[in-house]
């Protein structure tokens, strides 16, 4: 977390960046820019919340979750950059299992995330990236997979200007594997995501 908010590397980074022109700041203001692509990383500070339901036995099961998600980019060259990313979730989660017949509302942390990605953009259409997601079992027991989690994956990024302002498609694959962590614990031995985003 201290090495993702060094205000040196975000005033290194300003300074490099070129100036925006008057154009450019009237586009991101119509369309911003919230840094979901993969391929074009923002340095971010997030308290972020989403909600969910389930299929269950009886009935659905809802979760809630707020995340603190704290972005760091660093820029290596023009065309290269470093991308970081941290997740600590709080969840609430109202399953009905053997230790919880009644169906109650459980409280606590989720499995922390930790990822790190390589990225290079080609040209102002085309990006690709590659890197990797550890998920730590660091969570509340009744909440946490009880796993160490290593996903490697990768990703590119195609502009569609012919769409809309700030238009693009990024489709994004992982490959989950678990390494280490209580064997009694199952998890998914291959994931894949596909994540697209377009703005008219």
């Amino acid at each position: 977390m201290i090495v993702l908010m060094l205000p040196q590397l975000a005033c290194a980074q300003n300074a490099n960046a070129a100036p925006p022109t008057a154009s450019q700041d009237d586009n991101a203001q119509e369309h911003p820019y919230n840094g979901d692509d993969a391929t074009r990383p923002l340095n971010l500070i997030q308290l972020r919340y989403t909600y969910k339901t389930a299929p269950g036995t009886t009935r659905s099961v809802a979760t809630h979750t707020l995340t603190l998600r704290a972005d760091r980019r660093i820029d290596l060259t023009p065309d290269w950059q470093l991308a970081f990313r941290t997740d600590l979730p709080a969840l609430a989660t109202n399953p009905i299992t053997s230790d919880n017949p009644g169906g109650d509302f459980r409280y606590g942390m989720g499995d922390a995330e930790f990822q790190g990605a390589l990225i290079h953009d080609f040209n102002s259409r085309w990006a690709a990236g590659f890197g990797a997601k550890l998920i730590a079992p660091t969570g509340t027991d009744s909440l946490a997979s009880r796993k160490w989690q290593v996903m490697p994956g990768a990703s590119f990024r195609v502009m569609l200007p012919e769409i809309g302002p700030d238009s693009y498609f990024v489709p994004l694959v992982r490959y989950d594997l678990s390494v280490a962590g209580d064997p009694s614990a199952k998890a998914p031995c291959f994931s894949r995501s596909m994540q697209w985003w377009v703005e008219c």
